[in-house]
């Protein structure tokens, strides 16, 4: 029986949905929309197909919308050839290379709006005794607002001031500071306590907490304080950010936010020009030597 390119698609997506979130899902579909009215719904699927799309994309769409198609299509076509829709994959030996994208510099929070923010939360009524813990969680591992909404009672372990996270890349237990684990505390005592396998972040009518809820959460507080940009995700980068700023490495802030490799780090590598005088004055083998100079 004849196959299409959409008839392929369509149960590469039905696979992927068995493990990925419904958001991976819409992106897969969002890239698979020019691709095939580019190629008219052909199969099977040639090299040279590949390059035509990928040279005539690239007058369209900026590097990382491009490099994005590239990726999501290598993984489509790995999983065609595993499912032995091809005899091997189109994307081998591609002429065409990844194009190369300028440095993303994420939205961070200051540490004087972060503190803002904190003190809002703190000491008032139950529900942001609840979004103290949830800003000072956020901000104090870098997690996915994802991972925040998936929590258990179950993953704190107030003894050791550690979150066990479930990620994209797997799950991964992170430290948290004592001020955190107290937060957490005060907020389960007052919620009476849960057993470990309830949601550690609720709605105040008892559900688990989910990303529309915290994106509230955090749209009130932006509001209430007159600030310009406050999200979920902008802890995670205020995180990462200060985490590099206050020496800590590379390689420790990857296993933080659960990350396979490096690649997505180096977002957070951007320093002002008082960082890089701040790092001069600390690192530069003169600034340590006394002379005087007549």
């Amino acid at each position: 029986m004849a196959r299409a390119l959409s008839g392929v698609f369509e149960q590469f997506l039905a696979d992927r949905s068995l493990y990925l979130a419904p958001k991976s899902i819409l992106v897969y579909s969002r890239m698979f929309v020019p691709v095939n009215r580019f190629l008219q719904d052909k199969w099977p699927i040639t090299r040279d197909d590949i390059e035509r799309f990928l040279y005539d994309r690239r007058q369209k769409v900026s590097p990382t919308t491009l490099n994005m198609h590239l990726r999501q299509m290598s993984t489509f076509f790995r999983w065609c050839v595993s499912r032995r829709f091809l005899p091997k994959n189109p994307m081998d030996q591609l002429t065409f290379k990844r194009v190369r994208e300028r440095p993303k510099i994420s939205d961070t929070l200051s540490r004087d709006d972060l503190a803002r923010v904190l003190r809002h939360c703190a000491c008032q009524p139950h529900h942001n005794r609840r979004d103290f813990a949830i800003i000072a969680a956020m901000a104090d591992t870098g997690m996915r607002p994802g991972e925040l909404c998936n929590l258990f009672v179950g993953d704190f372990n107030e003894q050791e001031c550690s979150l066990h996270l479930d990620g994209k890349t797997g799950g991964r237990l992170v430290p948290v500071t004592p001020l955190t684990a107290r937060a957490i505390h005060t907020y389960l005592q007052e919620c009476g306590d849960p057993p470990a396998q309830a949601p550690l972040f609720c709605q105040e009518s008892g559900k688990p907490l989910i990303r529309e809820d915290l994106n509230c959460i955090f749209w009130r507080i932006k509001r209430k304080l007159g600030l310009q940009k406050l999200y979920p995700y902008q802890l995670r980068h205020t995180f990462a950010t200060e985490f590099l700023r206050n020496g800590g490495n590379m390689e420790a802030l990857r296993r933080m936010l659960g990350h396979a490799g490096l690649n997505l780090i180096q977002r957070y590598a951007h320093l002002n020009f008082s960082d890089l005088m701040q790092a001069q004055l600390q690192a530069s083998p003169i600034a340590h030597i006394r002379v005087h100079i007549k």
